[in-house]
């Protein structure tokens, strides 16, 4: 918590796009980790998630 605050004193404006980009994307908590998903590149996985680089 306390680098969350000192963060949003310090930058705001890259907490709040953090946090936005962070509500937009999805996550692998759902999904079986498998041979599938570990040969995949990291592109098209963040294409998947909606992940922005």
């Amino acid at each position: 918590m306390v680098a969350l605050t000192l963060g949003s004193l310090l930058s705001p404006r890259r907490i709040l796009r953090a946090y936005s980009q962070g509500r937009k994307s999805r996550n692998l908590f759902t999904r079986k980790v498998d041979d599938t998903l570990l040969d995949r590149t990291v592109e098209s996985v963040r294409a998947e998630l909606a992940i922005t680089p």
